[in-house]
C-alpha cells in the first residue's frame, strides 16, 4: 500500500467552532487528494507532484479536498478507504477553516487563503411513515 503524500495545511478555529471532529484535535491537517463531485457522480484525483510533499501523521491526518462547480471544503480521509463519498453519510461544517499561504494550496482553491473544514459527520435517521403509527 502506498503512503500517499500531500500539503501541510494549518487549522483556524472560528468562534463558533463545535469543539469536535478533527479539527479540534489537530492544529495542521494533510491535504492528500481531491475529490470532483459532479451531477454523474464523484471521482478521486492524486494532488499536482509539486504538492506531494508531506505525509499525514498522528499529528497531521490526512484528508480530502472535496470539489464541486460552486463550493469547495475538507473532509477526513480516515473514513474514505477509496475516495468514494457515502451518499447515506453527510460532512457538516464544524466551524473550522484550514489553509495555507502557499500558491500550490491557492492554485488548487481557485485563489482561497482557507476553507471550510467538514469534520462533523451526520447520519440521517431513517423517516417515520406519514400519519403514524397503526
Amino acid at each position: 500500500m502506498t503512503t500517499r503524500r500531500g500539503l501541510r495545511l494549518d487549522v483556524y478555529r472560528t468562534a463558533q467552532h463545535a469543539g469536535t471532529g478533527i479539527s479540534s484535535d489537530h492544529d495542521q491537517l494533510t491535504l492528500v487528494g481531491i475529490i470532483r463531485r459532479t451531477n454523474t457522480g464523484s471521482r478521486p484525483e492524486e494532488l499536482p507532484i509539486q504538492c506531494l510533499v508531506w505525509t499525514p501523521t498522528i499529528d497531521a491526518p490526512a484528508v480530502w479536498l472535496v470539489a464541486t462547480p460552486r463550493t469547495l471544503w475538507l473532509i477526513p480521509a480516515g473514513n474514505l478507504l477509496t475516495g468514494e463519498l457515502d451518499a447515506r453519510n453527510r460532512w457538516v461544517a464544524g466551524g473550522a477553516l484550514a489553509g495555507l499561504a502557499d500558491r500550490r494550496f491557492t492554485d488548487l482553491v481557485q485563489g482561497r487563503d482557507a476553507v471550510r473544514v467538514h469534520d462533523q459527520l451526520h447520519t440521517p435517521t431513517p423517516q417515520q411513515p406519514r400519519g403514524g403509527a397503526r
